[in-house]
């Protein structure tokens, strides 16, 4: 992207109120929470499973996802503002069982506040998966009246600050008989001679770890050993505060790392030596599949810490609460959880089996690894396996969603179970975006279901990216994904050129290239092809399609005048079919005799006026109206096959000038696409638009309306006052799309 100008808009805020009598509680990131909930992946029911904890500072609640996609899957919303703590705590006949091996996988949630800052600390404090036998389901630390964010929910408070206090008096105040795998999204890195007893030490640097981002890290909160003094001296003075041992520790490259608006997957196995010994190991990988495709991530973290037993379960019980807590400081935070597989609930796996029949041998098969090509006509199976392990109930009302590779083209399907139950499936459509199919319960008595397919890649030349296929039941949700490969056919479609030779050109004219693309062995007409130019191997330029009106195949490429740069230039042209099936690729040269001439401007035709926001509090959360006299207008005079994005950023909170105090909430541009970007110290995208060629005038004001443009969402909290801030307004030149 090329930045053709950069106008500063400067605009008032006015937010006139009265004396509030009452203030509930209100999230102070609704639309990042409404973000987190709109995409939630997919994940199991949880009322039977789970309940909040009961310790009387507890803000933990579920709620059902708003993604469509997800219409069954709950979510554990452990906080969603500043100074909360929020747990969730399995039920008693559903607690971890520390005899078997158990795997337990869910997806996370941080909020966003790493997003707008990944150089800088600007998240809220995070959460952590507990195993404990310290209080059951009203397990807690025990604050003084003050919550402290560092503590997530399950650590020791460090508020002592005297020369007598010891580790153990820490220890003393977490939840008890307990282990802990933090997702630290705030680093406490304070010990100083005015911060001991404050609790904003425990990130602080030992001798192993060099704590200088948020992570992922482990050990036991009750446990003295788990907390080191950190002790600053003057001649008066005394302070003492204490840093966290971390174990396991995974970290990121920078802030961005966990709140950064992103769902993140976890998967943790626990593995005892023996169901007598009291060592173990827990496994935890983190980021291992892709929250948008499944599909399982080369990237993920793992780390593996051994477990002793004896602290977490004293009294050799055999199993252990657990859950999830998480708290906040000063800073609000939305940490959600989805859980997808349970411990001793439903263990289950998927797996899937791409074959390729060997050539010239009709009883061969040889599996398709990733990076695999394959030839046109290659005859293909795939079998889906989704297996029963083991579990305390039984798993009920799965369904298949399968979304099979592309370039392949399937003709049967069957489903096969233990007992030699077998369905075809003559009638079931395979061309479809996503397969669905019901299948039995699956239990110890009938531990798996087999689907397969068969079929024959398809003339269908390119890449083949993995897909995942998805096992969805009311006790557990299975995911596998088939390999990536590619598919090497005979072209369909052969493309020429009328001439390949050198052509010298004006530049400041259009060049105009005609051709013709045999489709005489293709299933598509001419409207149904683009072709797709290259210029100088790094300038992608727009996919012209063939016109339905002329002979079939032929077409004119033109290139828009001062495109070119001057002397030599290699142009590289592809047609695409709706398959994405390429034909050959043909070269040819352009030798521009001058350089580009300037095609028009971008830029603001005006920037004036303020917007204007007031309103009387309430005491509730309200939206406040915007009585604006911004007159924004965008004039785009250049030749057609440009757009532009127009960005704003708030340069400050929106600030009291008496009392120098920021307003709590949120400014944010409603766009006409259906977004609510807040506006922070990062740029966001509000609006864009493209040139036809004419002189064209974008009135951006003139267009607001109660469903976009500017609004203030003013939370329970705040106080009344004037208040002010600035907006930088960007204008960006983008591709034509």
């Amino acid at each position: 992207m090329m930045v053709k100008g950069v106008v500063l808009g400067f605009v008032s805020f006015l937010v006139a109120s009265f004396y509030l009598l009452t203030v509930t509680a209100q999230a102070r990131t609704p639309f990042d929470l409404k973000h987190g909930l709109e995409t939630t992946p997919q994940g199991i029911a949880l009322p039977s499973l789970f309940e909040a904890g009961r310790s009387p500072w507890n803000h933990a609640v579920v709620v059902p996802s708003q993604n469509r996609r997800t219409p069954t899957t709950q979510v554990v919303q452990l906080t969603d503002d500043a100074g909360q703590v929020g747990a969730i705590w399995s039920k008693e006949n559903y607690r971890f069982n520390l005899n078997h091996r158990q795997t337990v996988s869910m997806w996370l949630y941080f909020g966003d506040g790493g997003s707008f800052r990944a150089d800088r600390n600007v998240a809220g404090d995070g959460m952590a998966f507990v195993l404990q036998n310290g209080g059951g389901v009203q397990a807690a630390p025990k604050y003084p009246g003050k919550i402290f964010g560092e503590t997530l929910g399950v650590w020791g408070i460090d508020n002592l600050n005297s020369f007598y206090s010891t580790a153990g008096d820490v220890a003393k105040t977490a939840i008890q008989h307990s282990w802990a795998l933090e997702f630290d999204t705030n680093l406490n890195k304070t010990a100083d001679i005015n911060s001991g007893g404050k609790g904003d030490a425990f990130d602080l640097d030992s001798d192993d770890n060099n704590l200088m981002t948020p992570h992922i890290a482990s050990n036991y909160p009750g446990e003295s050993s788990s907390y080191v003094p950190k002790d600053n001296y003057s001649l008066i003075r005394f302070a003492r505060s204490y840093a966290l041992l971390h174990n396991g520790v995974l970290a990121g490259n920078d802030f961005n790392f966990l709140s950064n608006a992103k769902w993140h997957h976890l998967t943790l196995t626990y593995e005892p030596n023996s169901s007598e010994a009291k060592d173990a190991s827990i496994t935890y990988s983190f980021n291992d599949r892709d929250p948008i495709t499944g599909v399982s991530a080369r990237s993920g973290m793992t780390a593996t810490v051994p477990i002793d037993r004896s602290i977490i379960d004293p009294d050799n019980t055999g199993q252990a609460w657990w859950g999830f807590t998480g708290s906040t400081g000063n800073r609000e935070e939305n940490n959600l959880v989805v859980f997808d597989e349970i411990p001793d609930l439903v263990d289950s796996e998927a797996q899937s089996h791409l074959r390729v029949q060997v050539a010239g041998a009709t009883d061969k098969t040889i599996p398709v690894k990733a990076g695999d090509t394959l030839a046109k006509g290659d005859k293909v199976s795939l079998a889906y396996q989704l297996r029963y392990l083991n579990g305390s109930r039984s798993w009920h009302n799965i369904e298949a969603q399968l979304r099979l590779p592309k370039r392949l083209r399937f003709n049967t399907m069957k489903v096969q179970y233990p007992d030699g139950t077998e369905t075809k499936l003559n009638g079931t459509d395979l061309t479809l975006p996503v397969i669905r199919q019901k299948l039995q319960t699956l239990s110890d008595n009938c531990n798996q279901a087999t689907i397969e397919l068969t079929g024959v890649v398809k003339d269908s030349t390119g890449p083949v990216p993995a897909a995942t296929s998805e096992f969805k039941g009311d006790e557990a949700v299975a995911a596998t994904s088939t390999p990536e490969f590619h598919v090497q056919g005979s072209n369909s479609m052969v493309l020429h050129l009328t001439s390949t030779a050198s052509l010298t050109v004006d530049n400041s004219q259009s060049v105009s290239l005609p051709g013709m693309v045999d489709l005489s062995n293709s299933q598509y007409q001419s409207g149904d092809v683009k072709i797709r130019g290259e210029l100088n191997d790094d300038t992608q330029l727009p996919d012209q399609k063939l016109s339905a009106a002329d002979m079939r195949g032929a077409f004119n490429y033109k290139i828009p005048a001062n495109t070119l740069r001057k002397g030599h230039n290699t142009l590289k042209l592809t047609a695409v079919d709706p398959d994405e099936a390429f034909s050959n690729t043909i070269t040819t040269s352009l030798i521009a005799t001058n350089e580009p001439k300037s095609t028009g401007t971008l830029g603001f035709a005006n920037l004036a006026g303020q917007a204007d926001f007031s309103g009387k509090l309430t005491g509730n959360r309200q939206t406040l109206p915007n009585h604006s006299t911004l007159d924004l207008q965008i004039e785009d005079s250049r030749a057609a096959g440009h757009g532009w994005d127009l960005k704003a950023r708030l340069n400050q909170p929106l600030t009291n000038a008496v009392t120098k105090q920021p307003l709590l909430g949120d400014l944010y541009y409603a766009t006409t696409w259906g977004d609510h970007e807040v506006l922070s110290s990062a740029d966001q995208i509000v609006a864009h638009g493209e040139t036809d060629g004419d002189d064209q005038v974008v009135d951006v004001t003139a267009k607001w309306q109660q469903q976009y443009g500017l609004f203030l969402q003013v939370n329970a909290g705040a106080q009344q006052g004037l208040y002010s801030g600035s907006i930088t307004w960007t204008l960006a030149d983008t591709p034509h799309t």
